[in-house]
């Protein structure tokens, strides 16, 4: 477990999107922004089962997170770690991350609706390294 400074933990429990960066086959970086839960231990992301990110992630399972603010003062967590796919468990997880960053309303509308339409599943990110920077 990674221990993170009060800061950097309230960072991570922010309302922030975070920036998965995983390998493409070439080695090249892909970026993608996502919606995450972070448990205390792990990063819990939902996806689709055919994105870029998911393929990448089964191909090659190290993986970097970035959580940034982007308004002064300016501050970031970076992870870097390793990332397992497995089937969403979780039915309560899309809901929480709606609301999260949707608000209730709107976030309950948004969960109801995609999951008639979507399958997804589960991204968990155990990060290993973390460096932290907070603008003063």
């Amino acid at each position: 477990m990674i221990n993170l400074s009060k800061s950097a933990e309230s960072l991570v429990k922010g309302k922030y999107l975070a920036d998965l960066v995983t390998l493409m086959p070439d080695g090249s970086p892909h970026i993608a922004p996502v919606w995450y839960k972070y448990d205390g231990e792990n990063y819990l992301i939902l996806s689709e089962p055919k994105t870029v990110k998911v393929r990448n992630i089964e191909h090659d399972n190290r993986v970097a997170i970035l959580i940034s603010k982007t308004d002064p003062p300016y501050s970031y967590v970076m992870f870097n770690g390793h990332a397992k796919i497995s089937d969403c468990k979780d039915e309560d997880l899309l809901m929480e991350l709606s609301i999260k960053y949707l608000g209730e309303i709107a976030g309950d509308k948004y969960a109801n609706e995609i999951k008639q339409t979507s399958k997804f599943i589960l991204i968990t990110f155990t990060p290993q390294k973390v460096v932290e920077f907070f603008d003063s």
